[in-house]
């Protein structure tokens, strides 16, 4: 008895054929002599076949049920056999139907018998049978049986077989006949390939930034003593000369090189540059007389500019006459950006002392706007730049930054003030090739007028 073939068991779940089983049950219930008339012996053998959702059900099964076998099957029929379309496994069996193709390695009589038995399960008709068979072979494979005209599925499995003996039937890449179509393996290859490029990226970025510092501590070291000045201060009877933005002591011009702009004549501890903009060596401030740093990026700039449209002068400034301070370079230039030329005072040089003269003159350079060439001032650490509203509506707006409407006032050098419409800035080149981007004032007309400070909080 033991050496006798044995019935698999049956779950009642939505991938088992129950129909199969009910056969394969009555097969081996006449295999080891269980007549279908002795109810007793034969439902004691389903019992002991049915697992998980099916043993459940049948152990719900009343006394009147299970009384005899010819119930037993008909109530089997009802529950997994005899289903509606809108059963949950009448649903997952005709997805899997839909999505069945030859998968790699499988022979086609297998696709062919999984393709048959789930259409036997669902009821399909031979030509749906047909027809998902030669749609579930590989490509020129399925031209091939295509190409017969079969009328029946059996003619159409001679066909395949027939065409893979020919070699239409090619290495694809398919998937298991219960599965969709896998998608191929292109994207881990281009995540990896991705990420190649940024490890290569990265080693080369940090093979130029050990460069660069290998080639800067290669460079002579500027610095200098830094208790040069602290030593001076002690000997010098002038070292208590106050500065022009505060009451802070300022050094006397000596060798010491500031750490914060790289300028000579001053240390870090005075220095007045708020680290915005342009810091050179070259440029003299006109409001703290402090090389490395224009006007526009002192830290006295706000100090001195007071709101209410007052004028404000430096606390420590030498006095040189009210004459020479409205015409002095440093306060008789406006920076202004016209299309043809520059404005300026007639009288400039008439103011001309020592401590002038040793001060930076105003550079003037022809600038390139896109394809527009003008006249500016560039870099004269004047207070305010301004342009006509004329010559900025022709700058392209690819040139500037922001613009910002406003209604604030400027206070002339007599005292006059002048409506601004707004504040922008611009890109302009100088002939050197660099590119330069300062703040600008608009205004309606540009007048011959000096502009000597502009309003706090511009």
């Amino acid at each position: 008895m033991e050496k006798l073939a044995n019935c698999r068991k049956f779950g009642g779940y939505p991938h088992e054929n129950a129909a199969l089983f009910i056969a394969e049950f009555e097969s081996y219930a006449t295999l080891h002599n269980i007549s279908p008339l002795d109810d007793n012996r034969i439902i004691a053998a389903l019992h002991l076949h049915l697992t998980g959702p099916a043993l459940t059900w049948f152990n719900s099964l009343s006394s009147e049920n299970k009384a005899s076998w010819e119930a037993i099957v008909h109530l089997f029929n009802d529950k997994y056999v005899d289903l509606d379309w809108q059963n949950p496994t009448v649903m997952l069996d005709s997805e899997i139907f839909e999505n069945m193709s030859l998968s790699s390695g499988q022979s086609i009589d297998d696709f062919y018998c999984q393709l048959v038995e789930k259409a036997n399960t669902l009821k399909k008709p031979d030509h749906e049978i047909l027809v998902k068979f030669i749609k579930g072979l590989p490509e020129q494979l399925a031209f091939f049986v295509r190409a017969g005209n079969h009328r029946d599925s059996p003619s159409a499995l001679a066909a395949a077989k027939m065409g893979e003996a020919y070699g239409y039937r090619k290495a694809e890449l398919q998937v298991a006949a219960a599965s969709k179509q896998a998608k191929p393996s292109d994207k881990r290859d281009s995540e990896f390939a991705s990420l190649q490029s940024q490890i290569d990226t990265l080693t080369k970025a940090v093979q130029n930034l050990t460069a660069s510092k290998t080639d800067e501590s290669t460079k002579p070291n500027r610095r200098t003593d830094r208790f040069a000045y602290s030593r001076q201060q002690a000997t010098t009877p002038s070292g208590n000369q106050q500065s022009s933005a505060g009451n802070l002591p300022l050094p006397q011009a000596t060798n010491n090189l500031c750490f914060n702009c790289s300028s000579p004549n001053h240390i870090k501890r005075y220095c007045n540059w708020n680290g915005q903009g342009v810091s050179s060596s070259d440029i003299t401030c006109q409001l703290c007389d402090q090389n490395g740093h224009s006007a526009v990026n002192c830290k006295t700039f706000g100090k001195l500019n007071s709101p209410g449209g007052h004028q404000a002068r430096s606390f420590g400034r030498t006095d040189i006459g009210a004459r020479c301070r409205s015409r002095s370079p440093s306060r008789s230039f406006i920076n202004t950006v016209q299309s043809e030329h520059f404005q300026t005072s007639d009288d400039e040089m008439q103011c001309s002392t020592s401590n002038m003269e040793s001060r930076n003159k105003f550079i003037y350079l022809p600038v390139q706007i896109l394809n527009l060439k003008i006249a500016a001032l560039v870099d004269t650490g004047s207070s305010i730049n301004v342009i006509s509203q004329q010559l900025f509506n022709s700058i392209p707006e690819t040139h500037k930054s922001w613009v910002n409407s406003t209604s604030e006032k400027i206070v002339l050098a007599n005292n006059q003030s002048v409506n601004i419409i707004g504040v922008s800035r611009i890109k302009i080149q100088i002939p050197q090739g660099k590119h330069w981007i300062f703040s600008t004032c608009i205004f309606t007309n540009i007048t011959s007028v000096i502009i000597r400070h502009r309003l706090f909080g511009l």
